[in-house]
């Protein structure tokens, strides 16, 4: 799912787990327009960047990978 994040209201939260099946999510953020290069970011990260700017997100399940924060390193939750 892509999120639009200037559709979010202010202080509203993005999601961290989907609503089916409850899985642990994550977001990517494209950096260029011809989608070269992504920043992969944990739930916290992803907030704080859409309180300061408007940005468009794409909302990620993370079933088994082991995927870290490119903003702050921090492990991502996987589902298994």
């Amino acid at each position: 799912m892509i999120t639009n994040t200037s559709k979010l209201r202010h202080k509203e939260e993005l999601r961290s787990h989907s609503t089916v099946g409850g899985y642990p999510l994550w977001y990517l953020q494209e950096i260029d327009k011809k989608g070269w290069s992504c920043k992969t970011l944990c739930l916290t990260c992803a907030n704080n960047l859409c309180q300061e700017e408007p940005v468009w997100l794409i909302e990620c399940v993370n079933y088994e990978s082991e995927l870290y924060c490119d903003e702050c390193s921090e492990k991502i939750e996987s589902a298994y």
